[in-house]
């Protein structure tokens, strides 16, 4: 098999389409590995949210039952 020119260019046009075609999956990679960990901290940021909201639920049921054991005892 003889290298023709023309065989020439269409292998190095086929490196270069490659070449481009790799760092672009790279590049997508990238944003897909920084999606992922977005994902993750909003995760960990809705549980955080969630404890905080059942705490400051306990806190006030504790506010509200100590305000009524304090009239109950004002009243007597």
């Amino acid at each position: 098999m003889e290298l023709t020119p023309e065989l020439v260019i269409y292998l190095l046009s086929v490196a270069a389409s490659a070449g481009a075609v790799m760092t672009r999956i790279r590049a997508l990679e990238r944003k897909v590995e920084k999606h992922n960990h977005l994902v993750e901290r909003m995760v960990l940021a809705e549980a955080r949210i969630r404890a905080h909201g059942e705490r400051l639920d306990r806190v006030e049921h504790a506010d509200r039952t100590d305000r009524a054991a304090l009239r109950e005892t004002c009243a007597e």
